[in-house]
């Protein structure tokens, strides 16, 4: 068998840049997409500009669905390096350090359960899920969570596995980080690795009793630090911010979340199922693989031939899945933080069965090879083809692929490493063979992807437009009406304009709710403050029937912006 490994040990090197280079490819080169990069890229950017770590803002407005903890980090590297790689650049740089740490934790993880070689397969495969590059090359707050939850798990391994108990107050530090990203969920996560360990603890024998004393102190000295880290933000919030807001994070964006209560925040999904079939396009293309690991893990424990590891595991992925199958609010981003114990799974099977693996799956390689390499080679079409493709796609290219820019240079040079790793005759290890083709497609088609995207996604340039009509109107004079997150952030990030909104608060509830009566009264010239109100997403009637029997003039339509528009209406009330 180490024949299929002695490449692997001189050829490491390479690999990784290969998965390095694949984390790197397309985050510096477009705006913030969206629906979530331009909300969290703002949101950063308004607290590099305030100052104000306790609480986000969005346009001048509380923010409070998540913690600051990955808003802060945005904001110092806004500061940094926006000079260099621009406000979106700096937030996506800072997504790839935490990209590669999530890989690092992930591979440190598995070596202490495992061996060197799982680890270096978890890597592997981690790094070529679907899930994992769509997520990592976004600015999105769980990219934070991911790392922080994987490098308190393997604080936690370090202390169960290793026995370096006062790695507890390491454990407790990346514990608080999942807190400050995303709140009481990435200490849910933790936690659930957490008692899984305590679990394979007591499973491994009975003379655990004086270890368990040991771990007393350490593990008390962790909660101290966590609560003082944690609860000076909540206190911060609550003393700072005031009930309102307090109430709004905690009851809203926790409570209402997991009860379904909070019905104005969307992706309720009540199927249990959900993230079963979320996890099957996320482990593209290893699902499969997945597949016969779960088989392999479930004929194990019928037979009780299970090792400690492999409880772990499991009870890591199954509650950890379980966990967010209760909550009412699922969406299948929300699944990324727990892929690197998939990805461990993985990695153990083919650790063990990479030689008697079945002949479907050995099929399965040969295919996806081929089509993982024509995704690659394809990567070239557009560079001659654009005047064919062009016609076809419903919006306007922001700007077409040019022979010899540097985008057509990296697809040539990702083709032709390409061509030279397919015409070595050396026998090929399967995983390190897989992660290679997928790199490889990732790399081409990230590369051309902004020709596709970027002239229906960046807001700037969508927004443009309308911003020229309005040019004259006095914006001290505007208000906006039913404007979602992602076009509060645009307004704000590309022309420094925080748009008042048109939203009243109940003060016992502290439930948000459109102010009608306020709506009516700019636009029969009532108002001292507003003049003008810009509707978004809104047709005509439905603002006809809003506004009831007043006069109003509609000063600028969508329907007369035919480059790059957007759906927004901005109409005057009576003078």
């Amino acid at each position: 068998m180490e024949k299929f490994f002695v490449n692997i040990k001189e050829k490491s090197f390479w690999i990784l840049l290969l998965l390095g280079l694949l984390a790197l490819t397309g985050i510096l080169d477009h705006s913030a997409w969206t629906p979530d990069e331009p909300r969290v890229v703002a949101i950063s950017l308004e607290m590099s500009r305030t100052g104000n770590l306790i609480v986000p803002h969005l346009a001048g407005v509380p923010f409070l669905e998540k913690p600051p903890g990955y808003f802060m980090l945005g904001a110092l590297f806004i500061k940094l390096f926006s000079w260099l790689f621009g406000v979106t650049g700096s937030v996506r740089f800072m997504g790839f350090l935490l990209t590669v740490g999530t890989l690092f934790f992930s591979y440190s993880l598995a070596k202490i359960l495992y061996n060197k070689r799982t680890a270096f397969f978890t890597a592997l495969i981690l790094g070529t899920f679907f899930g994992f590059v769509d997520n990592t090359h976004r600015a999105i707050v769980d990219v934070g969570l991911a790392f922080f939850s994987t490098a308190a798990v393997w604080a936690f391994a370090m202390v169960f596995f290793r026995n370096r108990r006062w790695h507890c107050c390491y454990a407790a530090l990346f514990t608080s980080g999942a807190f400050l990203c995303k709140g009481f969920i990435g200490v849910i996560f933790i936690a659930i690795a957490w008692f899984a360990m305590v679990v394979i603890t007591i499973y491994n024998g009975k003379k655990q009793t004086q270890r368990f004393k040991n771990l007393i102190i350490p593990h008390l000295s962790a909660l101290v630090i966590l609560v003082v880290i944690c609860g000076t933000w909540m206190w911060s919030l609550w003393h700072f911010g005031g009930k309102d807001l307090w109430y709004e994070w905690f009851m809203v964006n926790h409570v209402g979340r997991l009860t379904g209560t909070a019905v104005g925040k969307g992706h309720f999904r009540p199927q249990w199922y959900y993230y079963l079939e979320s996890l099957s396009y996320y482990c593209l293309p290893w699902t499969p693989a997945l597949i016969l690991s779960l088989y392999v893990l479930v004929k194990n424990i019928k037979k009780k031939r299970l090792i400690k590891q492999d409880i772990f595991i499991s009870i890591w992925m199954v509650l950890s899945v379980i966990a967010l199958s209760i909550s009412e609010t699922k969406r299948e981003l929300y699944i990324f933080p727990i892929l690197p114990a998939f990805a461990i799974l993985i990695a153990t099977f083919f650790n063990n069965h990479l030689l008697n693996l079945p002949k479907w799956y050995i099929i399965y390689d040969k295919v996806l090879t081929i089509l993982l390499a024509i995704v690659a080679f394809a990567a070239i079409i557009p560079f001659f083809a654009w005047k064919l493709i062009a016609p076809q796609l419903k919006y306007e290219p922001f700007f077409p692929p040019q022979i010899l820019s540097w985008q057509f240079i990296i697809v040539i040079l990702n083709i032709g490493v390409l061509i030279y790793y397919l015409r070595k005759k050396k026998v090929k290890n399967t995983v390190v063979h897989m992660s290679c083709l997928t790199c490889f497609a990732f790399i081409g088609l990230l590369t051309i992807l902004p020709y596709f995207i970027e002239g229906k996604k960046n807001m700037e340039l969508t927004l443009k437009p309308f911003m020229q009509q309005i040019e004259k109107v006095d914006r001290s004079q505007i208000a906006s009406w039913n404007f979602s997150e992602t076009m509060l952030s645009g307004f704000y990030m590309y022309f420094d304009w925080s748009m008042p909104q048109l939203i009243k608060t109940d003060p016992e509830t502290f439930a948000a709710t459109m102010d009608v009566e306020r709506l009516q009264n700019i636009v029969s010239g009532n108002d001292k403050t507003y003049k003008y109100v810009i509707f978004e997403r809104t047709k005509e009637d439905v603002i006809a029937d809003t506004l009831g029997h007043n006069n109003y003039k509609i000063l600028v339509d969508r329907n007369k912006i035919k480059k790059y528009k957007r759906n927004l209406i901005l109409i005057e009330g009576e003078k």
